[in-house]
């Protein structure tokens, strides 16, 4: 009895840790179109934006957070230099080589292993 529900435990924490890791761990920030982040660039409202690959976070002059996503723009950096703009870049989050490797190999470990429970199973 303490067997199985050992093993049940452990393939919980597995599953919730996968769900976790693949959860979204972003605070929930204002969401702007491209277009009407544009339009507060041109106002002045915005005081500093962090570019990480096509996500665009902002800070107002109010102290707000929004969030948008650029397209391909050529010219934003220099629209958002013209409207004296503190830009910061930052390269795109890649998963961690570890992380890769857990996923990509998970389901067949797990295959694994039911085979191997399944097999001595049989010979009790």
């Amino acid at each position: 009895m303490f067997k199985n529900m050992a093993i049940w435990l452990v393939i919980g924490i597995v599953l919730m840790t996968v769900f976790n890791q693949f959860n979204t761990r972003q605070v929930a920030l204002g969401s702007l179109e491209y277009s009407q982040f544009l339009e507060e660039v041109k106002q002045g409202r915005v005081t500093k934006v962090v570019i990480q690959g096509r996500t665009l976070e902002a800070t107002t002059t109010d102290g707000k957070r929004i969030t948008t996503y650029a397209p391909p723009d050529l010219w934003m950096v220099s629209d958002l230099l013209k409207n004296n703009v503190k830009v910061v870049a930052k390269p795109e989050e890649e998963q961690s080589f570890l992380t890769s490797i857990f996923v990509s190999w998970f389901p067949m470990l797990l295959l694994i292993g039911v085979w191997v429970f399944f097999m001595r199973q049989m010979q009790g």
